[in-house]
């Protein structure tokens, strides 16, 4: 996750019950930003802005209706 001035790294994904069932590790980084300085905010502000304008990038919408096997059982993902 990446804010205006902080970034989480870490290893567990957002859903349901991931933070109580499921042991992980975490940091959060906070930077002053310097002059003529990148900050560690700032380069992952950059990877995540190049990923979510990617061409390879899909919209939630033209996800609809794909199968999706979660917690044992079929869904539609809607």
């Amino acid at each position: 996750m990446v804010t205006d001035t902080s970034v989480y790294l870490g290893n567990l994904n957002w859903v349901g019950d991931e933070f109580v069932y499921n042991a992980g590790v975490g940091m959060v980084i906070s930077q002053q930003v310097e002059q003529n300085n990148s900050t560690v905010v700032e380069r992952m502000k950059t990877v995540f802005e190049r990923d979510w304008h990617s061409h390879y990038s899909k919209t939630l919408q033209e996800q609809l209706g794909v199968q999706c096997f979660a917690q044992g059982h079929f869904s539609h993902g809607y």
